[in-house]
């Protein structure tokens, strides 16, 4: 699937026969959601002093090494005598954790509650998006300007597609996988999930403003999502 053949536009949705209004719409915003498919090995440990000799009921190993691989153990390890009594040892219990984060998170938009629910369902989370909908790098890019090659921070897009407050939530759910020092082997991708905003003026949908969406099933198809009747 290329990209153009699942990027949503209303000259592609009238091609394709959707259920638009006669009346052009007030305004069309480019906006797309994110998916993102994390994951990462959580290490919980706490330590427990316990006698030297057969203190320690659980697999020893020699060192703390970082994980290696996506697997999940617990060990122990042996830090140390306590300082004045060597009968006793410290000993670290571990955890490795393999932890996943598979989610779509949504530019808030007023009162839209219906959106996201449909966005989700249309991408079908269960199964891995396009890989022309990835995104392999989000972060904010530098831009120069013409007085004093002043330079401005540029918020990413997905060609041309607005993601909003999206990144920021999706980089807050990453942060929140783990606490600092307890996360390792962490990959994340993200992928775009395009989509059109259209609202309308009174009387292109009733008797009050409306909008309404356009976003592209997992064939690429678009389709119509009308948060008025939704």
């Amino acid at each position: 699937m290329n990209l153009d053949a699942i990027l949503p536009s209303i000259e592609r949705a009238d091609a394709q026969g959707l259920a638009l209004p006669a009346a052009a719409p007030a305004s069309v915003r480019r906006m797309a959601g994110l998916i993102v498919l994390a994951g990462a090995v959580r290490r919980d440990s706490w330590d427990e002093v316990l006698p030297t000799q057969g203190g320690a009921r659980r697999m020893l190993v020699e060192s703390l090494e970082p994980p290696t691989d996506y697997v999940e153990r617990s060990f122990t390890v042996a830090l140390g005598p306590v300082k004045g009594d060597a009968s006793k040892t410290v000993f670290r219990h571990c955890n490795d954790k393999v932890i996943s984060l598979v989610e779509m998170y949504v530019p808030t938009l007023p009162i839209h509650f219906a959106l996201e629910p449909a966005l989700e369902e249309l991408a079908d989370l269960a199964t891995q998006p396009p890989d022309v909908l990835l995104c392999p790098d989000l972060r904010p890019k530098r831009a120069g300007a013409a007085y004093r090659d002043a330079r401005e921070e540029v918020i990413a897009d997905f060609h041309g597609f607005d993601f909003g407050d999206a990144l920021e939530r999706a980089a807050d759910a990453v942060a929140r996988m783990g606490v600092r020092g307890t996360i390792f082997l962490q990959r994340v991708r993200a992928y775009a999930w395009p989509f059109l905003w259209l609202h309308y003026a009174p009387g292109a949908l009733g008797p009050d403003e409306g909008d309404l969406f356009i976003a592209p099933d997992r064939a690429g198809a678009l389709r119509l999502i009308n948060t008025v009747t939704e």
